[in-house]
């Protein structure tokens, strides 16, 4: 039995903001489905866009309504 070895190297992108443009002007968070390849405005080759969402102390998924919603909360003055 041959046994083929990959020569190919693979990068990761992380923690890119989705009000980032793809190279067709739509902003990534208008992306529905995960997994697909894009270009992003600026680079000269695709990459794959896939998303997860942190579960919380409470046992809810995080979500950007949620995270500002925090944030607001945490940002208000005692009474």
């Amino acid at each position: 039995m041959n046994i083929v070895q990959s020569t190919k190297t693979y990068h990761a992108i992380t923690g890119v903001a989705i009000s980032r443009k793809l190279a067709d002007g739509r902003l990534l968070r208008r992306l529905h489905k995960q997994n697909q390849q894009v270009y992003l405005f600026g680079l000269n080759f695709p990459v794959t866009v896939s998303w997860y969402y942190l579960k919380r102390d409470n046992g809810k998924l995080e979500t950007s309504k949620s995270k500002k919603k925090q944030e607001l909360n945490q940002t208000k003055a005692p009474r």
